[in-house]
């Protein structure tokens, strides 16, 4: 018989197996002996002293631990740390200063004496958890039954200085209800109470350093960035909530790249390359500091300069970086940094530290050596006598000119000192208090969420409902010292309590930038367009980078920046429909009616095209609308004639595409998936279908999230979480390819692999996907893909183009730019730019505009364009010559379109059903032409190899043929077992099914209703991890 108990620190509590062996480690003896002994040896402090009340403390003492191999025969040595970090054993110093201080005070505290345990997590988050279980428990050899009723070793946990080991730390104590108080971890996802309910911190989160972040880049101009960041949750939630505030104030990010300190010397070096080839003029770099250093080491070998960088706090006032005068480019760098203070007293405790104060530590004799490049192992030259005096070094640890981070750690003591003080007062005034009571750490967190008091620096300190505090910066500026170096030089500051007008002040006249110069940069996509012309945004670019068109005829702008041309849904309640295609162009008189209307955007701009429909109805009587004929709008909503009488299309609908994908997923016994879509008509429409026939074929959804690529941070975030904790391992992805990228990037960030995707043609066959998907998110990935076409001469048209000889150049420079990374004017640019001589050869590119691989969608182009020729040369009575050339009426016009039937060059027949639609036909993207299959059989794509790589089909799959698009389809009457309590009610909704209750699907809700435009309102009820 075992013993039950494992000793946490709190209470006796029922643990599981797997549990109780990796904390305890120990070997359990009869019950009769009651008593647990350690495996492996206990986690002893590196420094302690133990008082009344205890503080437990984590810093990253030294960088790193030696990563061991573990054979499994035998007991792990313990870890070794490396590479001991003289600005955290001045955290450690400062700590111990705080107490002792405390200690010595007659007005906090009194008659009770602070003791500290101090860990050391060497960088790692194993280390951390390990340091923190120590702390809870104890680190005794023997565990006895009673020890389980023993109060808990400390009452608050003061660390650790990042913030990935700082979240594992929380996640284990708050459980505990055990403080964990920061000092240094800023990721903006630790002010999470439900995750976090137990942590603190006296360093602003990132939530307000990124928004500062955007709002300075902003105010200097700079709409056009590039971005480094550490690949942890440092970095990566603080650069995607620079994002999110970047978007908003119209600020564009050409390139994000990721490093981290671990990384190969080539991946640094891509890096670099990625920087040098940038346009962007700006560099933010969200890095930890232990993470810049390499990156700046690569930069200073290879000489780049010119570079004007934004810095976050972890490095912005680091000295070590900015006294290093190899890395002389940083000057003109600005950033946010933490508000300095001077703590009286400290230095000289700094200074007196000494190994003779305690012979037997071996902490104290390695900083020595550390500090004094000597060794006590050594005699004679090299070697530590002892003698040497700290207060003679000028190095980090002597250093108290930047206490920054150190006021943080002083201000953590005392906010638990003070918080102590506060629940022993109340138990002395208590009559229900025994004498001598000490406080539970349940207490001293109750009481720690409305402590607030001033420290000796004048700060008034308090925490707000999540944990932080207010959120004050400086501004600072790296600017030349005497010595070689930088030096930081205060220009503004930021401060989150005053209103949002006030909160950033700089002082520009004061600041100096890159290259020392004293004008302020320039980093911008697109210059301003001149009077006269209008933006257009570049197709697949973000929208600071557009092409200065010239207004049509009969249309004006006279000012500068004239808005662009956006592919975004636009609101019903514009002006004129000339607002649609000429923003920023004024017209004076209006255009003539046009027969017929190629729509050239993608498939996920199915709201643009259903308002497109409506305003093209408000310029002809209702009998005689103007025909809409798209090449890549999928959405079923789109067939319902009552409301798209004149609405056709070259591409299938997604009635039959919904249909074949639940045919797909039945087919390999999949019944238990997930699904996530773009939020909008193409992907809550489309969802809703394969539903709908999922339901009817025995296929339960576990979840069906909506996303969309502008969503904010935090909906993402509840969004990874959901899946992260679903059961299922196949997700339908009825994604655009602009959703897909974005949420590409979140699923590498949280390192989500190992799942079965499954996709629509949206992004299936999308070769930028493929090239993207470096980390294997994707691989095996099937789905359905429109099939391969030929256009016989397109290639060698396209291979043609030369900018100096089209028309509308403005546009081709810029594809030409783009294609082959060269300008035509390198004026104000890097010196890494190639100049473009319009001689470069298209052949000689391979990219996915020169192999071709939207040639499925260029054909339906192509074919939409034939099918208004041919109903042209109809009407016009067109054989050797045309009959006539006047322009026919819609209506007419309408009624042929209809009617046209005809065979391209290239042999496929082309015709349009009752509904509009052309004939449904999909197949996986092969390397070789595939064999079209009849209508009403769909190919099957098997898995592929590596993303980019194609795979040949197998067999085919019958299509459902239940309804025709625009008719309602009859709900179920029975639902298999595990997936619905009741078949899901329908109705009729232009022509998709769309469920009419709201119903708990393992945890997540579907939405019960539709916007105006096709997309769903989200659920008006949030779980726990849908949100």
């Amino acid at each position: 018989m075992f013993l039950p108990c494992i000793h946490i620190g709190m209470a006796k509590r029922t643990v599981s197996l797997p549990l109780l062996m990796l904390v305890v480690h120990g070997v359990c003896l009869p019950a009769s002996a009651q008593v647990c002994t350690l495996f492996s040896q206990p986690a002893i402090p590196l420094l302690s002293a133990e008082r009344d009340i205890n503080i437990g403390a984590i810093f990253s003492i030294h960088i790193s631990a030696l990563l061991k191999m573990h054979p499994f025969t035998t007991k792990p040595e313990p870890t070794t740390c490396v590479s001991l970090s003289l600005r955290e054993f001045k955290f450690v110093q400062t700590l111990i200063f705080a107490i002792e201080e405390i200690n010595n005070s007659t007005q906090l505290l009194p008659g009770v004496s602070l003791g500290y345990k101090i860990y050391d997590s060497c960088g790692s988050i194993a280390q951390t958890i390990f340091s923190g279980m120590a702390l809870m428990n104890g680190y005794e050899e023997t565990l006895s039954d009673t020890s389980c009723s023993r109060p808990p070793a400390v009452h608050a946990i003061i660390g650790e200085s990042n913030s990935s080991p700082t979240i594992a730390l929380a996640s284990i104590a708050g459980p505990f209800s055990l403080p964990v108080i920061s000092h240094f971890a800023t990721c903006a996802c630790l002010s999470n109470r439900r995750r976090y309910r137990s942590f603190f911190r006296t360093i602003p989160s990132d939530y307000y350093q990124s928004r500062a972040l955007a709002q300075l880049v902003k105010h200097f101009g700079w709409t056009w960035v590039g971005t480094v960041r550490s690949r942890s949750d440092y970095g990566n939630n603080g650069i995607a909530a620079f994002e999110e505030a970047a978007k908003k104030e119209g600020i564009c990010i050409e390139y994000s790249e990721t490093i981290l300190r671990t990384d190969p010397q080539e991946q640094f070096l891509k890096t670099l390359e990625v920087i040098k080839k940038g346009t962007a003029r700006v560099v933010l770099a969200f890095v930890a500091l232990r993470d810049f250093f390499p990156l700046v080491n690569v930069i200073a070998q290879h000489n780049i300069t010119g570079l004007q960088w934004v810095g976050s706090e972890s490095w912005i006032t680091s000295r070590t970086v900015a006294e290093t005068k190899e890395y002389s480019f940083l000057s003109g760098a600005v950033g946010f940094a933490i508000a300095n203070a001077k703590l009286v007293g400290l230095r000289e405790f700094l200074v007196n530290v000494h190994p003779d104060q305690e012979p037997k530590n071996e902490l104290l004799k390695e900083f020595w050596e550390a500090a004094f490049q000597c060794s006590f192992r050594t005699v004679g030259n090299g070697g530590c006598t002892g003698s040497e005096r700290l207060a003679e070094l000028q190095n980090e640890y002597t250093d108290v000119s930047e206490l920054r981070i150190a006021n943080k750690v002083y201000t953590a003591v005392y906010a638990v000192a003070h918080t102590l003080h506060n629940v022993l007062k109340d138990f002395r005034s208590s009559t229900n208090s025994s004498k001598g009571e000490r406080p539970t750490p349940q207490k001293v967190l109750e009481y720690m969420r409305n402590v607030r008091f001033t420290v000796k620096t004048g700060e008034e300190i308090f925490f707000d409902a999540s944990g932080d505090p207010v959120a004050r910066y400086d501004l600072v500026n790296w600017q030349p010292a005497g010595n070689g170096g930088l030096q930081f030089k205060h220009v503004g500051v930021y401060d989150s309590s005053l209103p949002s007008e006030q909160r950033l002040q700089v002082s520009q006249e004061h600041v100096l930038w890159a290259g020392n110069s004293g004008q302020l940069p320039v980093s911008v996509c697109s210059e301003s367009c001149p009077p006269g012309t209008r933006k257009a945004v570049k197709k697949g670019r973000p929208v600071c980078c557009y092409d200065c068109i010239p207004c049509a005829e009969g249309e004006i702008s006279n000012g500068t920046d004239r808005g662009a041309s956006h592919d975004k849904p636009l609101s019903s309640s514009w002006a004129t429909p000339q607002s649609a295609h000429r923003q920023g162009c004024r017209a004076l008189q209006k255009t003539p009616a046009q027969p017929a209307l190629l729509c050239p955007l993608r498939g996920d701009d199915t709201s643009l095209r259903r308002a497109t429909q409506r305003w093209v109805g408000l310029l002809f009587p209702p009998l005689e609308k103007g025909q809409v004929i798209s090449h890549y709008a999928t959405c079923e909503c789109l067939s319902d004639k009552t409301k798209y009488p004149s609405f056709l299309r070259t591409i299938t609908s997604d009635y039959y595409q919904s249909r074949a994908l639940a045919e797909l997923v039945k087919h390999f016994g999949w019944t238990w998936v997930g699904a996530i879509r773009t939020d909008d008509d193409y992907g809550n429409t489309g969802m809703a279908t394969f539903t709908k026939v999922a339901e009817q074929m025995g296929i339960c959804l576990e979840y069906s999230l909506p996303f969309f690529r502008t969503y904010p941070e935090d909906k993402v975030i509840r969004i990874i979480e959901q899946i992260k904790s679903s059961t299922s391992r196949v997700i339908l992805g009825f994604l655009v390819h602009w959703d897909l990228e974005v949420l590409l990037h979140k699923f590498v960030e949280y390192n989500i692999t190992g799942y079965q995707w499954v996709g629509t043609e949206g992004w299936i066959s999308d070769s930028v996907i493929a090239s993207m998907d470096k980390h294997h998110v994707l691989q095996g990935a099937i789905g359905l893909a429109i099939p391969k076409t030929q256009v016989t001469g397109l290639k060698e048209f396209i291979l043609d183009i030369k900018p100096l000889k089209s028309s509308g150049s403005a546009i081709f420079t810029e594809l030409w730019e783009s294609l082959f990374q060269c300008k035509y004017s390198t004026k104000n640019d890097s010196v890494f730019t190639t100049a473009c001589t319009g001689k470069e050869e298209l052949s000689q590119m391979q990219n996915s505009f020169t192999d071709m691989s939207l040639m499925p969608i260029f054909s339906n182009v192509y074919k939409g364009v034939y099918a208004v020729a041919h109903t042209l040369h109809d009407l016009l009575g067109c054989k050797e010559k045309c009959a006539s050339k006047k322009q026919p009426d819609p209506l007419t016009f309408l009624k042929h379109l209809r009617k046209v039937r005809f065979k391209t060059k290239d042999g496929e027949e082309i015709y349009f059903d009752e509904n509009g639609e052309a004939v449904a036909k999909y197949e996986k993207d092969e390397e070789e032409p595939m064999k079209r299959v009849e209508p009403g059989n769909w190919t099957e794509p098997v898995e592929g190899a590596e993303p980019g790589s194609r795979a040949e089909p197998v067999e085919e799959l019958e299509l459902m043929k239940e309804a025709k698009p625009g008719s309602q389809v009859e709900p179920t009457k029975e639902v298999e077992s595990g997936c619905w309590a009741e078949a899901v009610k329908t109705k009729e909704l232009g022509g998709w099914v769309e469920p009419a209750e709201t119903k708990e699907l393992g945890g997540w809700m579907e939405p019960a209703e539709k916007k105006d435009l096709g997309g769903w309102v989200e659920p008006a009820e949030k779980n726990e991890l849908g949100g």
